[in-house]
């Protein structure tokens, strides 16, 4: 059955605390509180080191330390939002636009047209409202990219990025004959669409995006109130997300039959490769759209530590790393917890 859609109420409205409360600790001096220790302008000189020192130690006992890794970047950012709020008031001019590295890459290869992915529909053909909010609901979150850009401007938006926000697109292809089709069928209606003369430009890769059933519940269960932000935190497990699938489903990068494989080597590149996984919505845009584009990166590089997807039917290998795969897809750069489980492997 088609997922409901979650509707907006008060109280599953996102706190000013962020993902942190007075729960984060299992200590606050007299008059203390989350909000009071995370506000910008506190003045810690009012307590005692002991207290101080008690404090501390009540966050990492409730947070531990992934949780005060967490806790000081999001006040790291909290204290820089603050002070561009500070600037903005005070009339100073906006800092010099310095591109990211997509919107770099978007001047270059796609600055006059549209630009994005083609995305295939295979659910909710039986109810266009829910379609309709969905398509709404993943055009909102698209935009968290081009936001993030504006906030490390100091809340400016230069022309550059009105424009490429405004020419980012998702080429729908929508047939009702495509309803719970398989992996397969949608690579062969790709490939039919690449050869057609009104094929969408900027959009010829080697993969394409889906909004299969389960993509289209991660996006629906959630209110307007709880859809990603630039304040959404990268490497979550239930980030809503859309389906990647490769036009290849086997690759070899190895060359030619003779050589040995093991399909239990998680040295061998073939093991890693991937054909069809999840992507959050947010990073869509930047993250995602980069390496594409630029495609200097091998497949089976891509996807070597995020989980393969079998909702569209298929295999998908396993490989082994220390840390495990991703349940989404976020990059291809080392997760905060990875990092942490490498440092504890090599004794550091």
């Amino acid at each position: 059955m088609p997922p409901e859609v979650a509707q907006s109420s008060d109280s599953k409205r996102k706190s000013d605390n962020g993902p942190f409360s007075d729960a984060s600790s299992s200590y606050w001096p007299e008059g203390w509180s989350w909000a009071r220790y995370s506000d910008p302008e506190v003045d810690f000189s009012t307590l005692s080191e002991e207290e101080k020192d008690k404090m501390r130690q009540g966050l990492q006992e409730m947070l531990g330390d992934d949780g005060m890794g967490r806790m000081a970047l999001y006040l790291r950012k909290k204290m820089s939002e603050w002070e561009d709020k500070k600037l903005q008031e005070q009339g100073a001019p906006p800092p010099e636009y310095k591109a990211p590295d997509f919107l770099k890459q978007w001047q270059k290869r796609h600055p006059d047209g549209p630009w994005g992915f083609v995305a295939f529909r295979t659910a909710l053909y039986d109810d266009e409202q829910k379609w309709t909010e969905f398509k709404r609901r993943v055009r909102c979150i698209l935009q968290v990219a081009f936001d993030q850009v504006v906030e490390q401007h100091r809340g400016h938006e230069y022309e550059d990025v009105a424009k490429a926000r405004k020419s980012f697109e998702l080429n729908w292809i929508e047939d009702r004959e495509l309803d719970g089709a398989s992996a397969e069928t949608l690579r062969k209606r790709h490939i039919e669409l690449k050869k057609e003369e009104d094929a969408p430009t900027g959009m010829n890769y080697n993969m394409f995006l889906c909004a299969s059933p389960e993509a289209v519940e991660s996006v629906l269960l959630l209110d307007d109130d709880n859809l990603p932000t630039t304040k959404s935190s990268f490497w979550r497990d239930d980030a809503p997300f859309l389906l990647v699938i490769m036009e290849e489903a086997e690759l070899n990068p190895h060359g030619g039959e003779e050589n040995e494989y093991d399909p239990n080597d998680p040295n061998d590149e073939r093991n890693w490769y991937k054909s069809v996984f999840k992507v959050p919505v947010e990073i869509i845009p930047n993250n995602l759209w980069d390496l594409i584009d630029r495609a200097f990166m091998q497949p089976t590089r891509l996807t070597r530590g995020v989980k393969g997807s079998t909702e569209l039917g298929g295999t998908m290998p396993e490989n082994y790393t220390p840390e495990g795969l991703a349940e989404l897809w976020w990059g291809v750069a080392p997760s905060p917890q990875a990092l942490k489980k490498r440092r504890i492997l090599r004794g550091l």
